[in-house]
């Protein structure tokens, strides 16, 4: 409909309410699209933290058997070390004596 002249209240009231219900139809379509946009956003990081605190899971289980495995080679190192140095010193202590060289 083409207004050609002053338009009644009815009909000024009947176009405001078509455009009314136009734009709040327009506004929900918007808002229903922008809280799924945030949504999605949402889910899609809720997804890549649980990824991202698998992968500190596997690198904090792999530092904790790397440092056991450095503890167990260091003590074991002083262990053979010490073994070593006992073996060696008992060794010197119990060496026959040489007889005394005479002249």
């Amino acid at each position: 409909m083409i207004a050609t002249g002053p338009l009644s209240r009815s009909e000024a009231r009947a176009i405001m309410s078509r455009f009314d219900s136009y734009s709040r139809e327009e506004q929900k379509a918007f808002i229903n699209g922008f809280l799924g946009m945030i949504y999605d956003n949402y889910d899609t990081t809720r997804r890549i933290q649980g990824t991202v605190d698998g992968i500190n899971r596997i690198v904090i289980t792999i530092l904790i058997i790397l440092l056991l495995c450095a503890t167990a080679a260091l003590l074991s190192a002083c262990v053979m070390g010490c073994r070593r140095y006992q073996h060696y010193t008992f060794q010197s202590l119990h060496k026959p004596k040489s007889e005394p060289i005479e002249i």
